[in-house]
């Protein structure tokens, strides 16, 4: 029987995490509400993951690197996406659950699948109104390419209200009919509920409201973020080291290949307000 999953709580903050299921959050509760779901059981479908080695859609399900080419595992409705890790068993690296602070760490290695010996380490952590996600990806032996992210599946409507995002000064990156990126940017279009893309966005932040009562801010190290917004009841907004493909050449390359001793991270503060928004100044990444 696999393990229950592990529960840090912090002021008006629980988050419960499953180690053996992908490393991945099963709930995120503020004041006793869920924020967290999923449309199914599928693994891509629900909670809160990290995503790597690489993020998104692999254009031809391929990953591409000095003129080889290594077919990967196809996972979701035809495509090989988020990676490699999504169902892998993680290990437990370190818990603490103080009186003002929690945090979880967390390991698994890339799984067969990939063509060299890496591992991603994830670290929750829990401070006040904060929850701070640390995902990296290290190569052990060779330098191989990688984008990594953290994925989650917000519930539209709560006892807050219903939910609705930003991405201030974001940009869209077009794509054509099988989701290659043209290498184009361009003001987003007004039609919410419609969004399965991605946006470069300079400032590196985005924002989730429920009514008025409750927002997230959304600070990462990085400005890519993808935007899924096209489900009825839930909404994805992951922040992300790179575009979707972005392992392979593509346009708004270069690559980012990590070596050892070279890790590839990438830190995330999801800020929680009640009734009120933080000053942008306010949101600190450590």
């Amino acid at each position: 029987m696999p393990p229950a999953p592990l529960t840090l709580r912090c002021a008006d903050l629980e988050l419960s995490v499953d180690v053996a299921a992908g490393g991945r959050a099963t709930a995120l509760r503020f004041e006793g509400v869920e924020l967290l779901g999923g449309r199914t059981d599928d693994p891509v479908e629900h909670g809160m993951y990290a995503m790597g080695p690489w993020a998104g859609r692999l254009h031809e399900n391929q990953l591409r690197l000095d003129g080889r080419q290594w077919p990967m595992p196809v996972n979701y409705q035809g495509w090989a996406l988020h990676g490699t890790v999504l169902e892998r068993p993680w290990v437990v690296l370190g818990l603490a659950q103080e009186a003002d602070h929690a945090w979880l760490a967390i390991t698994t290695d890339l799984g067969q699948a990939w063509p060299w010996r890496g591992s991603m380490e994830l670290t929750w952590s829990l401070h006040r109104s904060v929850v701070r996600t640390r995902v990296s990806v290290r190569a052990h032996d060779s330098e191989f390419p990688a984008v990594i992210g953290m994925h989650p599946w917000f519930r539209k409507r709560t006892e807050f209200g219903q939910a609705t995002w930003e991405l201030p000064g974001g940009e869209i990156a077009t794509k054509d009919a099988h989701y290659a990126l043209t290498g184009q940017l361009q003001s987003p279009p007004e039609r919410p509920g419609a969004f399965d893309d991605s946006f470069r966005v300079l400032d590196r932040r985005a924002r989730v409201s429920w009514g008025t009562e409750l927002t997230l801010d959304i600070h990462q190290s990085h400005s890519w973020f993808v935007v899924y917004d096209a489900d009825r009841d839930y909404l994805c907004i992951e922040p992300q080291t790179g575009p979707p493909n972005g392992i392979n050449p593509g346009p708004f390359g270069p690559v980012t290949m990590v070596s050892p001793g070279t890790p590839l991270s990438q830190q995330t503060a999801w800020t929680f307000n009640r009734g009120q928004r933080a000053d942008p100044a306010s949101l600190e990444l450590n």
